[in-house]
């Protein structure tokens, strides 16, 4: 699993001096509450896809799918 990081903390997390205390009290489990998800493109996952572009991240509907 992914660690989410609060934006706030990401300067500390790249910080070569923590020790492994204060790496410890950074990973903690994200709250559900504060996430958003959606469907994005199918080029995402399409290693023949250039997907270094921002709208490969933006919401897509897919009629197949419930709303």
């Amino acid at each position: 699993m992914p660690l989410i990081l609060h934006e706030d903390d990401e300067k500390k997390w790249l910080d070569d001096s923590l020790n492994i205390s204060e790496i410890k009290k950074l990973i903690q489990p994200f709250d559900e509450n504060e996430m958003q998800a959606y469907t994005v493109s199918r080029d995402a996952n399409n290693s023949r896809y250039d997907r270094n572009v921002e709208h490969i991240i933006h919401p897509v509907l897919y009629s197949e799918l419930p709303n």
